[in-house]
């Protein structure tokens, strides 16, 4: 009480406070008169005709006169009986013709269940039992239902038609078809609104976005572990099969690349900084023929926490964070990442041994750096991915300026189209030279290459219209009764007659274009 009274104490006049009505009369003293304003609510329709001017188009609403009544909002006219019976009827008549997902075993006991109940209940009924579409419970992608008959009055109780996922947690389990639909979302390109949109291609009626989200904020985690404890697997695995073929189990060979959410190369020209914000480097053991992968580092620069916008470092909100790197630092520093992934390798007692890339890529760099401080005993070799080779084989034939002077054209542009052609021509017909040499003598390398020598003389005769050394030296190229040449069977230059003049200037051209890719130097770096 002593609260409340020093409350009305503050509040309450002050002595000597004269009122504004002393001395005067009630007969003197001027009461306004406020007009009567008439509170009406309309329905729906007569609501529209009042308010809503003549021009529909017209999003504001007719002024109302301070003289005129007030509109109360109109309710929603009360639905009689017939009309939610009509309307429940179209909604499960709509309804029947949609498809759902189910457990075939759930629906098995559903259906066993309600025969011998219904029996039971009304043993001379005839009516047909149906699915009681206007009670049924959606649950992401799972469902929950009930029968009823269309003669008796019969409905049973509702069944679960999906898997349940044992819990010690309160709450409702989860379906299993929920957590193995975001297993899914997680190893697919597609998303939440992808995979709706394929459900409702479907007649399916989809999930909703807030409840799959909520899902695969649960399952995110978990699907890490499961990929790290598989990663380990895969390495024990690795060293286990090397063991039965009575290799060294602690020394393996890898191949590695990183991809990007955006192309390092695509910000040329563009933006002073990298345009990827996000990177995964991967690890496939090059011991089998299936190159499974072994490990793998994703890095990020972006956190919903924080503005990636802003070069500030990693961990400065309190919380977890989804950004691993700094945004200064240089998302294509392929050398960092594949020391990180080696020195894992190591931790399991693995050293690379020959390491595969991109010819572009500083990735074995790192393999050298910890052999050279002494954190492994195993001398890294360094191999170059031969699609990559191809690739950088055309670039390099598309850019040299002298293959534009010897193509057989008369006009520069021609002959800078040509180049163009044959540049892809040169490195496809490089590559499927080398893929069959390897074919055949994959098991003596040094025999290999001593073929592959005479195949570089066959292909510059063989653009230059002499096919004699294609027919004994040539893997792809042989001109007999039943073949054709490789220039015949060009995707790229079978409709252009092509043909290269042959002289001392154009054959060394070519030889320099032949070398790049079955030169001695680059055949030691493939094989």
């Amino acid at each position: 009480m002593g609260r409340y009274a020093v409350h009305l104490k503050k509040h309450r006049f002050k002595k000597g406070n004269i009122p504004h009505n002393r001395g005067l009369k009630l007969e003197n003293v001027k009461i306004p008169v406020f007009p009567v304003v008439k509170f009406e609510r309309l329905s729906k329709d007569d609501f529209d005709l009042v308010t809503k001017p003549v021009n529909i188009k017209h999003s504001a609403e007719i002024p109302m006169h301070s003289t005129s009544g007030r509109l109360l909002r109109p309710k929603q006219a009360a639905k009689t009986e017939v009309e939610k019976c009509a309307e429940n009827e179209n909604k499960t008549g709509s309804e029947k013709y949609t498809n759902r997902t189910v457990t075939i075993s759930k629906n098995t006991e559903m259906w066993n269940e309600v025969f011998r109940e219904h029996q039971n209940v009304s043993p001379h009924c005839n009516g047909i039992l149906e699915w009681d579409l206007s009670m049924e419970e959606k649950w992401g992608s799972a469902w929950r239902e009930c029968a009823k008959c269309t003669k008796c009055t019969y409905r049973s109780k509702m069944f679960n038609l999906y898997e349940e996922v044992a819990s010690i947690k309160r709450g409702r389990r989860a379906a299993k078809i929920n957590l193995g639909l975001q297993v899914g979302l997680h190893h697919t390109p597609i998303s939440t609104a992808s995979y709706r949109k394929i459900c409702m291609a479907s007649n399916i009626p989809p999930p909703s976005v807030s409840g799959m989200q909520h899902t695969a904020n649960a399952i995110s985690e978990k699907v890490e572990e499961e990929n790290m404890r598989d990663l380990q697997r895969q390495r024990e695995k690795i060293k286990r099969i090397k063991k039965i073929r009575g290799e060294n189990p602690d020394v393996v060979n890898i191949q590695s690349d990183c991809v990007y959410n955006n192309a390092i190369y695509s910000g040329i020209g563009r933006t002073p900084f990298q345009p990827a914000t996000q990177c995964a480097y991967t690890v496939a053991e090059n011991e089998t023929y299936k190159h499974s992968i072994i490990n793998t580092l994703p890095k990020s620069k972006l956190c919903s926490k924080r503005k990636h916008t802003v070069s500030t470092n990693v961990g400065e909100h309190a919380g977890p964070c989804t950004a691993n790197i700094n945004m200064q630092d240089s998302i294509g520093n392929e050398e960092r990442w594949a020391r990180e992934c080696f020195e894992e390798l190591k931790e399991d007692g693995l050293e690379v041994n020959e390491v595969t890339t991109d010819p572009d890529s500083s990735a074995y760099r790192a393999a050298e750096c910890l052999f050279q401080e002494g954190l492994t005993t195993t001398t890294p070799i360094h191999f170059l991915d031969t699609r990559h080779v191809a690739s950088n084989h055309r670039k390099f034939v598309n850019n040299l300026s002298t293959v534009c002077d010897i193509m057989p054209a008369r006009l520069k542009v021609q002959r800078t189209r040509l180049q163009s052609l044959f540049a892809s021509d040169m490195a496809a017909r490089c590559q499927a030279e080398f893929v069959q040499a390897n074919i055949r003598y994959h098991k003596s390398p040094d025999v290999m290459k001593s073929k592959l020598s005479y195949v570089s003389d066959a292909i510059v005769g063989c653009y230059c219209g002499d096919h004699t050394d294609c027919s004994l030296y040539s893997f792809v190229c042989s001109i007999s009764r039943k073949s054709q040449s490789w220039i015949d069977k060009s995707a790229y230059l079978k409709r252009h007659n092509f043909e290269i003049e042959l002289n001392e200037n154009s054959e060394n051209i070519l030889r320099q274009c032949v070398n790049y890719r079955l030169g001695p130097g680059m055949l030691a770096k493939n094989s």
